[in-house]
């Protein structure tokens, strides 16, 4: 399912053949999956997050906040810096005469 991703656990049955166990695991915090098909989880790009397990889509930074690829939270933008559009993976310095 969606936010899930397919976690496989090699093993030996009885017999001593070769098996494998089939388990769905929550996607880490910082890592989604949008999709059904049994794939892995995909960290969160640049400017967005996932701050629950599960998620199936990471969340935009709002401005005047960012986030680095794997997020599990959005950072404030330190001192004399922003980011005036939301999704943004960094901050910048402000323009001359302007300040935080």
């Amino acid at each position: 399912p969606n936010g899930t991703a397919l976690n496989e656990i090699p093993y030996l049955n009885k017999f001593g053949n070769p098996k494998t166990e089939y388990t769905c695991v929550d996607c880490a915090v910082g890592f989604a999956k949008a999709d059904n098909r049994p794939i892995k989880c995909s960290p969160c790009v640049q400017g967005t997050f996932a701050s629950i397990t599960g998620s199936s889509a990471c969340t935009f930074c709002k401005p005047g906040e960012y986030a680095k690829q794997g997020s599990s939270k959005p950072s404030q933008c330190p001192l004399n810096t922003c980011a005036p559009m939301p999704g943004q993976g960094q901050c910048n310095p402000c323009d001359q005469g302007f300040f935080t």
